[in-house]
């Protein structure tokens, strides 16, 4: 199944809130979108809880902290344990 597009999203939440639709009734009623029962469901309870379609800010996948700094931090880090595994074997 592809995912749900804002059109999608957007007749759901009217069927929901206007007409009081289920997700087994959208699934019946527009057979050829292919939507699933747990998408709808999600999508449903996030219309409840949130009032919107939107995804909740900061979920997902943390986004990278690879500054500059961080890496010359690591390297420094990295360089240093090296040595002190080389001057370990005397």
């Amino acid at each position: 199944m592809a995912p749900l597009t804002n059109y999608d999203k957007i007749l759901i939440k009217v069927l929901h809130l206007e007409k009081d639709y289920s997700a087994v009734q959208m699934i019946r009623e527009f057979p050829a979108r292919n939507w699933s029962r747990s998408t709808l469901c999600d999508l449903i309870k996030r219309i409840d809880t949130m009032g919107n379609i939107d995804r909740k800010k900061g979920s997902g996948r943390p986004r990278s902290v690879r500054t500059a700094a961080n890496i010359r931090i690591v390297t420094c880090q990295w360089s240093h344990m090296q040595l002190c595994i080389e001057f370990s074997k005397f």
